[in-house]
């Protein structure tokens, strides 16, 4: 459920990507600390690496998924006049906040379909996927594989 106006999504989407570096930086922290843990530890290296950020994952998903409510009616930190101004925005947006209705031929569609939907899967795919891989365990990996460069 988009709050945010065409126009203002694309700086927001720039500020998120832009996270990308950042996690770069905390994941070589993290590739850091795991590559100099104690070898007598049979668990270490990578795998370290690999339950610390998947942990973190999956609590902030759940905290997301527990604390962001589904419409702007049923939060309660928004005032009246706060919730009045996000439906207006959201009508605006023509995104509505009404009750979905799921139809299998949509996503049928979309799924086979939809150009769109394949460059994003790719482009994701072929940038996210291998860009998170090389930060977080490519030193790790070396190292554990008695690489050098």
């Amino acid at each position: 459920m988009p709050l945010y106006t065409p126009r203002e999504s694309i700086s927001r989407y720039g500020l998120w990507y832009s996270g990308l570096g950042a996690a770069q930086m905390v994941g070589g922290v993290i590739s850091f600390a795991a590559q100099h843990s104690s070898r007598t530890v049979s668990f270490f290296g990578w795998r370290i690496m690999f339950v610390a950020v998947g942990s973190f994952n999956i609590v902030v998903a759940a905290l997301i998924l527990l604390l962001i409510p589904k419409t702007p009616d049923v939060t309660t930190w928004l005032n009246k006049e706060e919730k009045v101004h996000i439906r207006e925005r959201l009508a605006f947006d023509q995104a509505g906040t009404g009750r979905k209705v799921f139809q299998k031929k949509a996503v049928v569609e979309a799924f086979f379909f939809d150009a769109q939907v394949w460059i994003l899967f790719v482009l994701t795919t072929l940038l996210m996927i291998p860009a998170g891989v090389a930060a977080n365990f490519g030193a790790a990996i070396l190292r554990d594989s008695d690489m050098t460069l």
